[in-house]
Parts: structure tokens; sequence; C-alpha cells
């Protein structure tokens, strides 16, 4: 009821993945396969326009508490506070917390690599167990994590508030429907693997290097 109370219509929402959750199964290490739900966007999104400005949001956690107008002028605000344009970028909402369970064993940096700027190529898988000399739930490796998000929050123009939230949150994104395609597409994502960690390891890789 969250959206339509928030005034939403019937025809600006899409419930994805109902009638789906039998292939939510867990892995032997007891984690989500959240690239099921990447499957279901991206052939949502295919459905839309390329510059639709599409919303999405994990149905089981998330509250919509502001009208789609204010949403759009909210995002309008984004932009032109940093100069930039939505087929730019994507908005992901941010967290306190950190971080999903394979972010404790890969470093950053270690998922993807890249031949040339725009040529990436997956070098581990999420599931993957650690490297040698990285224990499975490893505090150093969670570390260089969250000082990575700490950095970059520091490092961008956003409220003090704001910095208490450094971390970024997958379930909710916000962007031009082909804009999120395209970094779905980007980040080489199997049905097992974990979208949150994906996305972080994405945003390390433009952070570092502008890819």
């Amino acid at each position: 009821k969250g959206p339509f109370l928030a005034g939403f219509r019937a025809d600006d929402i899409a419930i994805l993945g109902r009638g789906h959750q039998h292939l939510w199964k867990k892995s032997k290490g007891g984690e989500i396969p959240y690239g099921i739900k990447l499957r279901a966007i991206n052939g949502f999104l295919a459905t839309l326009p390329y510059n639709r400005l599409t919303l999405i949001l994990d149905g089981r956690d998330m509250l919509v508490q502001r009208t789609p107008d204010e949403i759009k002028k909210e995002v309008q605000k984004l932009m032109q506070r940093d100069g930039t344009h939505l087929k730019d970028c994507i908005i992901f909402s941010s967290e306190s917390a950190c971080c999903v369970a394979p972010m404790w064993r890969h470093s950053p940096g270690t998922l993807m690599s890249f031949a040339g700027k725009n040529d990436m190529y997956r070098t581990r898988h999420t599931l993957d167990p650690p490297p040698p000399g990285i224990r499975t739930w490893d505090k150093k490796v969670l570390k260089q994590w969250t000082d990575f998000f700490s950095e970059a929050a520091a490092n961008t123009n956003v409220t003090k508030v704001g910095r208490t939230f450094p971390y970024l949150n997958a379930g909710q994104v916000i962007g031009w429907a082909g804009q999120i395609m395209k970094l779905l597409e980007f980040v080489k994502y199997e049905v097992t693997e974990d979208d949150q960690v994906l996305f972080s390891e994405a945003m390390w890789h433009n952070v570092k290097y502008g890819n």
C-alpha cells in the first residue's frame, strides 16, 4: 500500500518476481542469489524507453514516503548540485551498516579487471572462496571496504548527516531505465551472485580509475 499512499498510480508500479520465491535457494554458505532479482529487473527495463525515470526498490524492506513529483524534484536537485545529468549517472541509496558476506572475503578491486577503460572482465565470482591467506570472515578485508566508502563519502558534496550513511545500498536505485540496464550489463552478473558487492566493486573501479 505504501506507493499508493504516496500518490503512485497502479500503472506506475510493477511488482517483479512474484511467484518465483522458490528460486531463492541459499548457497551452502547461506548466501542468497540476488542475481535472480537482477535478471527480473533487466527483463522489465528492456520494455521501457531508454530515458524513462525508473525507481527500483526491494519490496520486502523499503517504504515509499515521497510522491512521484517530490522524488523527481529531489533527483533534479541532486543533478544540479553535482553538475551532472541522468544520462551520465545512476543514483543509489545509502545505508549506515556494511557489509554483505562476500565483502568479508573479497577485497575491493578483486572481482573485476580491465584490459582497457571500457573492457571489463570478471576475475572472481562472488560465491568463490577467499584467496590464500584470507579468511572467510576477514575483518581486514571488511575494513578495506568500509574505509573506501567512508573516504568516498568524505570527498563528495554530502551533508554531515549523509556521511553517517556512506555504504552503497543495492536495494534502492533510481535512474534512466537504459542507464540501469547498462550497469547490469557492465557487472556481468550471474544469477547466483550478490548484487551489493557487484555494484560496490563497480563503484570502487569508477572512483579509483574512472572505469
